[in-house]
């Protein structure tokens, strides 16, 4: 039992990734679906560590903590807000924002 939470522990430290690249700390821009009702909602994503803060565009805030911290496929990151509901996150344009210095050099 020890081990396991130091595991959850120790993940906390590491920042959520995209194809090996940190997403922690930058502003995207996307859609948040609530599994709940179905809904779609424009939103500001911002990740930290395995948290997301999200901005909606009604101003509603709501502090999400992602169900993994490797975003394996950025139209649907999972995560729970502190109620228990689970939301999906789509994140716009996440491959080109990390790639886009590495294609302007090439």
């Amino acid at each position: 039992m020890r081990f396991a939470a130091f595991l959850l522990a120790a993940s906390a430290l590491f920042g959520a990734e995209y194809q090996g690249q940190n997403v922690d700390g930058k502003e995207y821009l996307g859609f948040v679906r609530s599994l709940q009702t179905g809904k779609y909602y424009p939103a500001t994503v911002v990740f930290s560590r395995d948290h997301a803060s999200v901005l909606l565009r009604s101003g509603r805030k709501l502090e999400l903590t992602l169900d993994e911290l490797d975003v394996d496929d950025p139209e649907e990151v999972i995560a729970v807000d502190p109620n228990g509901r689970l939301w999906a996150l789509s994140i716009d344009g996440l491959y080109e924002r990390l790639h886009r210095s590495a294609v302007s050099l090439e």
